[in-house]
């Protein structure tokens, strides 16, 4: 809910400051609003199927491959 609130102030701000999109870039920012809710929603529920220590190894092995990527390929 935080993070709602920082994104509507920085969007905001960039409007009133003169930045505009254009329509098809509006279109997609207004439609990604509900979107990144119901992501949300359902990351809260497979996260609460998924054993705490699992979800850290998943994520540990994750961040893993990509510091080697980012060693090997910058």
């Amino acid at each position: 809910m935080i993070a709602l609130f920082i994104d509507v102030t920085r969007v905001s701000r960039y409007l009133s400051g003169g930045i505009w999109l254009e329509q098809d870039l509006l279109i997609a920012l207004i439609l990604s609003i509900p979107v990144s809710f119901i992501g949300a929603h359902l990351a809260k529920r497979f996260l609460a199927r998924v054993p705490q220590r699992s979800f850290r190894v998943f994520v540990g092995v994750f961040l893993g491959l990509v510091g080697a990527k980012l060693l090997v390929w910058t």
